[in-house]
């Protein structure tokens, strides 16, 4: 594999991490960051073909749920649920007013 050398700037505690890890590793810290810099690419990838599949299928196929289903998660969370729709619904009363004080 041709080489290619570099100066790159990268955070000081990114750097001592990156380093320890590769002592750990006993990787040199080139093979380190080949490693590592290969592997994001390549999830890059993987991320960008999936959602490139998720936009093709949502252009045939509805992206909303069911009204039943919703219901039955909804009884299924319970109480938590209640409490976390009260403080939204707290919140949405609270920025109401402000608004209506501010005008």
């Amino acid at each position: 594999m041709e080489m290619t050398k570099k100066n790159i700037s990268i955070p000081r505690s990114v750097f001592k991490t990156a380093e320890q890890l590769a002592k750990n590793l006993d990787m040199s810290l080139s093979e380190f960051y080949t490693a590592a810099l290969s592997a994001y690419i390549e999830g890059y990838k993987n991320n960008s073909s999936v959602t490139e599949k998720l936009d093709q299928i949502y252009k045939i196929e509805s992206s909303s749920i069911d009204p039943e289903l919703v219901k039955m998660q909804v009884v299924s969370l319970g109480d938590e649920m209640t409490n976390r729709y009260n403080t939204i619904l707290l919140i949405a009363i609270i920025s109401v007013s402000l608004l209506k004080a501010l005008s």
